[in-house]
């Protein structure tokens, strides 16, 4: 039998901020590691979830949110 080890569960450093001209909430998560192929983002109309599973790491962010949001408007971008 063999026993998987947990991952170490970590928030993400996050940087969150509007862009009033577009009226565009912009959320910048770091999760150095991750596949994109793991990367789990959930919109909610008053809230954000991230899970992203990284070598012997897992980022885990919930973010409540200031004001209501368009869910099915949102859009997830990966760089690096």
């Amino acid at each position: 039998m063999q026993i998987q080890a947990e991952r170490m569960k970590v928030a993400p450093d996050t940087v969150a901020y509007a862009d009033w001209e577009q009226k565009k909430l912009i959320m910048e998560f770091a999760i150095p590691g991750a596949p994109t192929e793991t990367i789990d983002v959930k919109v909610l109309k008053d809230s954000v979830y991230l899970l992203a599973p990284a070598r012997d790491i897992e980022y885990v962010s919930a973010l409540a949110l200031g004001w209501p949001v368009k869910p099915d408007k949102a859009e997830a971008t990966y760089e690096h």
